[in-house]
């Protein structure tokens, strides 16, 4: 518990706001860096733009929200387990880094198999498919599926456009005219 006034610890956020933006970094260094997490945004992102066309319930929608959110969290928490692990090992290889990873690892795939499921079951349920992108049908559950399609594609243009610019500093930064023969 802490007092009103006291000092945060050292390593957190000082502010609610700093926290956010600590949050926003590091998913947008997970999905920069790892294969697994941008299959994963790319996986929901084809299930928003499915319920964004096909306009299931709003139920079945909210149930692909927050399937995507448990995968992805589960995949940053993996994330950070296996940095964690690398860390602590010093990049040696051992029985017991082996372990931390492949559980961390199988909690991603449990969560990755359990949001199959639902992907199949709605696919399933919405069917037989009828193409709704323009009509006013289950307007809610598309409009939930616009925001969580957009907010996917905020993020993806974000780190695209932040590993473009770390590649364009990296080169300015190498480049030194007065070492050149």
């Amino acid at each position: 518990m802490s007092r009103r006034g006291a000092r945060p610890r050292a390593g957190t956020a000082h502010t609610l706001r700093a926290a956010f933006r600590h949050a926003w970094t590091g998913v947008c260094e997970t999905l920069a860096s790892e294969r697994n997490m941008r299959i994963h945004s790319a996986a929901a992102a084809a299930m928003f733009l499915f319920m964004l066309v096909v306009r299931p319930p709003l139920p079945d929608v909210v149930l692909v929200i927050a399937t995507s959110a448990v995968v992805m969290g589960a995949e940053q928490l993996n994330t950070a387990v296996e940095l964690l692990t690398d860390e602590v090992c010093a990049g040696e290889v051992t029985d017991w880094a082996r372990r931390v990873k492949d559980a961390a690892a199988g909690a991603v795939l449990l969560t990755s198999g359990g949001a199959a499921a639902v992907g199949l079951y709605i696919l399933a349920h919405a069917w037989p498919w009828h193409w709704r992108l323009f009509s006013a049908v289950h307007v809610f559950g598309a409009a939930a599926s616009a925001v969580c399609l957009a907010g996917l594609g905020i993020v993806w243009v974000y780190v695209w456009r932040r590993k473009e610019k770390e590649a364009t500093s990296w080169k300015k930064q190498d480049f030194d005219p007065g070492s050149q023969p």
